[in-house]
């Protein structure tokens, strides 16, 4: 089926909700200049998701301890979630059924992460590929890249089991994950890989949430404003799948 030329192809992963940071090329979001944190270390550059389970904070800090000998207490930060149209390494080639996602309803929400070096994200990556845990850049942009995250295989039959035994390696028994709690009102993000391209939150239960005292261990760190200049969805805009057009109005007699 084809569309005439009447109307002009909107970008199809914009958020309608304009207060989400936003870009339309990777380009645009490489350009636009990152937060400068003096409390930061200039040697991590990676950001990685921070959530309970197998992206917490505690399972990073466990993976370094066991591959780089490394006893580290990882900082974590918070900002405004962002999107950006077209990101390296995210344009996945989902399977059809998943593709009427619409990318365009997104929720305005917090994302939270650490900051790793290169060799810190490299054994982390490795680590979770070993566990068939298969890392994955997150949807969720921050300031200073788009974060990475664990995720269980589409067709792996038992995905909580997977991620219970890469944790009891860890030595990581009934974990609760203290640090990594969300605030209320984050939702997760889910880590089977199917749920995680629909864009379906992961499960929401109380023990995954914190409460203000726990989000303020957390330092906020926010965007450099302004964020390049996109035209705004049309009143008359209409969808056709995940695709929005502009249809011009009509002229007036």
């Amino acid at each position: 089926m084809s569309i005439t030329n009447s109307g002009r192809r909107l970008d199809p992963k914009r958020p309608r909700n304009s207060n989400i940071p936003f870009f339309a090329t990777a380009d645009s979001f490489d350009s636009h200049p990152k937060p400068d944190v003096p409390s930061m270390d200039e040697k991590a550059m990676l950001p990685w998701l921070v959530q309970p389970g197998i992206n917490s904070v505690e399972v990073y800090e466990a993976i370094l301890q066991t591959t780089l000998n490394e006893e580290t207490s990882l900082k974590i930060w918070v900002s405004k979630a962002g999107a950006v149209q077209c990101r390296r390494l995210q344009d996945y080639h989902w399977p059809s059924y998943i593709s009427g996602v619409d990318y365009g309803a997104a929720d305005e929400q917090d994302v939270s992460y650490v900051m790793l070096s290169r060799k810190e994200s490299d054994a982390i990556w490795d680590w979770f590929q070993a566990h068939r845990l298969h890392p994955q850049p997150c949807y969720l942009l921050t300031p200073f890249d788009m974060p990475s995250m664990a995720l269980t295989a589409v067709d792996d039959p038992h995905p909580e089991r997977t991620e219970r035994e890469a944790l009891e390696e860890l030595g990581l028994f009934r974990p609760t994950f203290p640090r990594s709690l969300l605030p209320f009102g984050v939702k997760p993000i889910a880590t089977n890989m199917c749920d995680f391209a629909r864009r379906i939150p992961g499960p929401d239960k109380p023990e995954l949430h914190g409460t203000a005292v726990d989000a303020e261990v957390r330092e906020r760190v926010e965007w450099i404003t302004p964020f390049p200049a996109i035209s705004p969805f049309p009143e008359n805009a209409w969808k056709f799948g995940d695709t929005y057009f502009d249809i011009p109005s009509r002229p007036k007699v």
